[in-house]
């Protein structure tokens, strides 16, 4: 690799440097510098490639994480099984630390330089695609001219279409078969959190503030399900957990005994599967969701009946009637839809959201981002479940576990997606 160790001069060749770049760009996030001497002339230099890597092409990775010696990752490094994701980034895993942004990512001959690591950690990581470089540089399209590779597909250019046969209402698209089907949920602002004079209401929903959401954005149409789940595990993701049902079934229900750190897998997987940026919800994208332009404790106003959302019918709420009491979950989509076309998110399964716990909203975003400050030491979930009183499916109520606590048939998740058109 051309490594040359400074502590003995007779192996140590130095180039002056010019730091004011001849190229830089925000994003891709990249610059180019002029070296003076041309050293490739004496130690020769990368190629650099047409076209993107192959599946699960086998890597090699270089990086000095926070400026400490240099690592080298090796084992299990490769490039994921879809090498190109939706918005132009190389999916690769290879263990890398915090500090390794801009590390060179080579084919394992070590003579292509394949990508510049940006983001992640152990397991599932972002790179930017050299190919996508030469294609937006100005000086490698000098360089290069005849070998521009072509343009890398966008997520803006691959938002699938809806369903076939549907009709008027909400907007329905589905990135594979196995995918959930997803809804898309229209930009708007709320207030978020509870009203100081609602019933049952919890100090930690406050203060009341106003979120907006800048724009449009995919949620799963239900909580994802066992047989969602289970087609993860086939295609060689989610850490190979087959959670258990209590023997109530699985298929279209809900999955439960999943933890966050489970919930983030499957999106890692998904994200993999289609090209498209999955993720969970953030708690102000959740609440938004399940108020879906209402103002009252539930979706379905001041109070919620066991004929409306599956939870413990033995409580009551704000002067309800009581009802049944199921004692498991139900199939996804068994209650109706809110205003939004979006089942089950009063009741059923608590669903993990992306954000750490915070006791209150004092210093929250504003903007419909996920707040990830703080220790995280515990993260957010919404909804309420089967077994729990009504006052728990408000649509402001906030609960929190450790993110690895996973046997537990409460817990559950959803998915998003960013769409950028």
């Amino acid at each position: 690799m051309n490594y040359y160790d400074e502590t003995r001069s007779d192996e140590t060749v130095r180039y002056d440097v010019d730091i004011r770049p001849v190229e830089t760009s925000q994003w891709p996030d990249y610059s180019i510098l002029r070296v003076a001497g041309n050293p490739a002339a004496r130690f020769g230099a990368l190629t650099m490639p047409v076209t993107a890597p192959l599946p699960s092409e086998p890597l090699i990775m270089f990086h000095h994480p926070l400026g400490q010696p240099m690592v080298l990752s090796a084992k299990g490094c490769r490039v994921g099984a879809r090498p190109i994701d939706g918005d132009g980034q190389l999916i690769h895993y290879c263990d890398t630390n915090d500090g390794s942004s801009g590390a060179p990512i080579l084919d394992v001959n070590g003579t292509r330089l394949i990508g510049l690591h940006y983001a992640g950690n152990t397991g599932f990581n972002l790179a930017v695609p050299m190919v996508r470089l030469r294609q937006q540089s100005a000086i490698l399209a000098q360089l290069f001219p005849d070998q521009s590779p072509p343009p890398v597909r966008r997520a803006e250019e691959t938002v699938p279409p809806p369903l076939q046969g549907q009709g008027p209402g909400p907007r329905v698209i589905r990135d594979c078969a196995e995918c959930p089907e997803m809804v898309v949920v229209p930009s708007g602002t709320f207030m978020m959190g509870s009203p100081e004079d609602e019933p049952d209401r919890r100090g930690n929903e406050g203060p009341q503030h106003r979120v907006t959401i800048g724009q449009a954005f995919a949620v799963g149409r239900y909580a994802v399900t066992f047989d969602e789940w289970d087609a993860c595990v086939r295609g060689g993701g989610c850490y190979a957990h087959r959670p258990g049902d209590e023997g109530w079934g699985r298929g279209r229900r809900p999955v439960i005994n999943v933890s966050w750190n489970d919930a983030q897998a499957y999106v890692r997987w998904l994200t993999e599967r289609t090209g498209q940026r999955y993720r969970l919800l953030s708690e102000s994208e959740r609440e938004y969701a399940t108020r879906a332009g209402t103002t009252t404790p539930f979706s379905t106003g001041d109070r919620i009946t066991t004929d409306q959302a599956n939870f413990d019918g033995n409580f009551t709420y704000n002067g309800s009637a009581t009802g049944v009491y199921r004692r498991r979950t139900t199939e996804v989509g068994s209650f109706e839809a809110n205003a939004f076309g979006l089942y089950d998110l009063h009741g059923n399964v608590w669903e993990w959201v992306e954000d750490c716990w915070h006791p209150d909203y004092r210093g929250a975003p504003a903007d419909g981002s996920a707040w990830t400050t703080g220790s995280c030491e515990s993260r957010i979930l919404r909804g309420g479940f089967w077994g729990g009183a009504p006052l728990y499916l408000r649509s402001a109520y906030r609960n929190w576990l450790a993110p690895n606590f996973r046997f537990n048939y409460l817990l559950g998740f959803r998915v998003a997606k960013t769409l950028t058109r």
